[in-house]
């Protein structure tokens, strides 16, 4: 039977929003989250038209991530490096079997509706769908994207309101596909996304056959492989890569059109405002969601 490794961390609230910036710096895009907090807003009864900020003055014992590789322990030794010189939390290491880690991977995605337009479903959940709305199915594998985090969540809704249908779209950096997936269903034409990860580019293309769209999933570091231009490019990574792809994007990204950039948590926001009106862009709209931030840009006529 296959073994996964388990890498178990818990920190205290207040290291969270450091934590979490340092997983994405290192390449970790998912990971499950146990936060106490969360499941006592749930479990507390009556209407939520106002917030009782006494909710989070009980003790807790934290956050706890969980991250999962097949590979060894050797994938995590620079993030576990930085946690400590960090003093990020406290970190575990143990083997567990393939079927376990199935059902883990399986426990912490459930059905989302987002936006207007949008529920993002697990392959393994039912969902009735009264609204008419645009069902995406997700077996999100071990790539970043299921419509839960913040940042997808706004990419999902800038899209709902900037992408017009025939736009061509890039999706750098696509993970679990899911971006790249809802242009289609928003009637996009030609819809790339790249990754670097191998990986992540065959689950991507799973998840386009499960939604029975027409998506071309394509290994290349940023641009490397792009051969086509775009009405949209929407690129989900953090601030300093979003810095990188910028310097080229005038050679992808048509006169005129829109570039929605998010995975930046808010305080490098102004590196990523600095770079689009560098090279050439109109900012158009930011959206900040619990200390992550997306930023919507114009590339300027020529």
């Amino acid at each position: 039977m296959d073994k996964w490794t388990e890498l178990t961390i818990t920190t205290e609230y207040d290291k969270w929003i450091f934590l979490e910036k340092e997983l994405y710096n290192h390449g970790f895009y998912s990971f499950e989250l146990i936060d106490p907090r969360m499941d006592q807003i749930d479990n507390r009864e009556g209407r939520w038209d106002f917030f009782d900020e006494d909710i989070f003055n009980d003790v807790y014992d934290g956050i706890t991530v969980k991250l999962y590789s097949q590979e060894d322990f050797n994938e995590f030794e620079d993030l576990l490096q930085t946690i400590y010189e960090e003093d990020l939390g406290d970190a575990n290491l143990t083997e567990i079997d393939d079927e376990d880690w199935k059902n883990n991977w399986k426990s912490f995605y459930s059905t989302m509706e987002i936006g207007n337009k949008f529920t993002i479903k697990p392959t393994w959940e039912e969902y009735s769908n009264v609204d008419n709305r645009h069902v995406i199915e997700i077996d999100p594998g071990m790539a970043f994207g299921t419509g839960g985090h913040e940042t997808t969540k706004m990419c999902l809704e800038h899209l709902e309101k900037y992408l017009k249908p025939g736009d061509d779209v890039l999706d750098i950096g696509s993970g679990s596909g899911i971006l790249a997936i809802a242009s289609k269903f928003l009637g996009a034409d030609v819809v790339i996304g790249t990754d670097l990860d191998e990986k992540a580019v065959e689950i991507a293309k799973e998840n386009a056959n499960l939604n029975n769209v027409e998506v071309e999933f394509i290994v290349s570091n940023l641009f490397s492989n792009v051969k086509n231009t775009a009405d949209i490019i929407v690129s989900n990574i953090v601030a300093e890569v979003l810095v990188l792809l910028l310097e080229d994007i005038d050679k992808y990204l048509k006169p005129g059109g829109y570039f929605i950039s998010s995975g930046i948590i808010e305080e490098r926001a102004k590196l990523v405002e600095d770079a689009l009106i560098k090279n050439n862009f109109e900012i158009i709209e930011k959206t900040i969601d619990n200390q992550w931030v997306s930023i919507v840009g114009r590339l300027k006529d020529a």
